[in-house]
């Protein structure tokens, strides 16, 4: 270890190795420091609410936001129909609370029934309208 030392070639040339590795490392460092703080950007705005809102947003088709809509109308449509068809517009509180309640039935009730009565009432309207077709044609072959 002591020729080592002594020789001052071989000194300068382990001293330029180190100070080589150093500024390599120094680099190496600076580099992943800058891809950290990167990716600390990237996680940040992808977790703000407004970026959350538009990424599920982005992810639901307008199809089933359309089909959302009118299962909740029709539900709804249903519930009201149904209090105004059976109780009518009454000043009794009683039957008001049951209307309420009648109303919040029949809306649970048509929501979660909403795909089988939709597929229903498409078969009836596509029926009805095959038979008006049909008696239309009827009256013009009469004529």
């Amino acid at each position: 270890m002591n020729n080592f030392l002594n020789n001052p070639l071989k000194k300068i040339n382990y001293i330029e190795k180190i100070a080589l590795n150093i500024e390599l490392l120094e680099q190496r460092c600076s580099n992943e420091k800058s891809l950290m703080i990167e990716e600390a950007k990237r996680t940040f705005e992808s977790v703000q609410p407004i970026n959350l809102l538009k990424k599920s947003l982005n992810q639901l088709t307008p199809l089933d936001i359309k089909n959302n809509a009118l299962n909740l109308g029709i539900s709804l449509l249903a519930g009201y129909a149904s209090k105004k068809a059976v109780l009518g517009s009454t000043p009794n509180p009683v039957n008001k609370i049951m209307g309420a309640i009648l109303q919040l039935m029949v809306t649970k009730l048509v929501s979660s029934n909403a795909v089988n009565i939709r597929n229903n009432a498409s078969k009836i309207i596509n029926s009805l309208a095959q038979k008006f077709s049909k008696k239309e044609k009827q009256t013009e072959n009469n004529t």
